[in-house]
């Protein structure tokens, strides 16, 4: 029987990378993006409107459906451990694979230093024209971060569910794995991801590394998910913040005082 493992967090993190390691193993399966929280909230967002079964209801069924969603979606792949990620960890998405998750609930979530996150971003901007952040004519730093920090939805909505993780003091029910640590460290944070997850120790080669499957990136003209094939590498963006930018986003890592 499959075990259902799942990958949350922040942007810029390390989630491709992560997922490009993990799947060396070739006991798991660890996706891109996800769509399965997208299925599970629609579809319960239509059963709950739909005026048929509110005239006729089949709650009984759909709470069955709900149940195999997971084990139907992945019935073809070969691999015992599927590991997705998506937005796991928002306050819905978060109730909803409580309740139907087939195994016991475990979330690895993807941090990293904010400014760093900002950082890559506006790195990605300056090297991709078509990149989100270009796009509105704005051209200035503090206009690209203003977006990224306050308009994107993405980024706040992992904020957000992090934060809130935080003040309900479940995010230790959870694996924290900064970015940092994976690449400084990779051998012993995936040493940890296993020992977390209960599967078998894995002898990963970090210098052979396969780029991730499926992302079909060039439709957004730029390679967000590219990853460095031949070493785990920090890249060190030459991107000098404007000190308004840094005193305004500097403490925001709160999960850092979380253990």
């Amino acid at each position: 029987m499959k075990k259902f493992y799942f990958i949350s967090g922040l942007p810029r993190s390390g989630n491709t990378l992560l997922s490009s390691i993990l799947n060396e193993n070739p006991n798991i399966l660890a996706t891109g993006q996800s769509i399965v929280p997208s299925i599970f909230y629609d579809l319960m967002q239509v059963t709950q409107e739909n005026e048929v079964n509110k005239l006729y209801p089949q709650n009984e069924r759909f709470e069955v459906f709900y149940k195999n969603l997971l084990n139907n979606f992945y019935k073809e792949d070969k691999e015992k451990y599927i590991i997705q990620r998506g937005e796991w960890i928002t306050p819905i998405n978060l109730e909803i694979i409580k309740e139907y998750c087939p195994n016991d609930l475990k979330i690895i979530i993807m941090v990293r230093d904010i400014l760093e996150i900002i950082k890559s971003n506006l790195n990605h901007s300056n090297i991709y024209p078509n990149y989100f952040l270009n796009g509105d004519n704005r051209t200035t730093q503090k206009e690209k971060v203003n977006y990224l920090m306050e308009k994107d939805i993405y980024i706040r909505l992992m904020l957000n569910s992090l934060l809130k993780l935080y003040e309900n003091k479940e995010i230790h029910n959870y694996l924290v794995i900064d970015y940092n640590d994976l690449v400084n460290d990779p051998k012993n944070t995936l040493n940890s991801i296993y020992e977390y997850l209960e599967i078998k120790k894995y002898n990963h080669n970090f210098k052979n590394i396969k780029q991730l499957k499926g992302y079909q990136d060039s439709l957004f003209g730029h390679n967000l998910h590219k990853i460095n094939t031949k070493e785990i590498k920090k890249e060190d963006y030459i991107i000098n913040l404007d000190q308004e930018i840094i005193e305004k986003y500097k403490d925001l890592e709160f999960w850092k005082t979380s253990h």
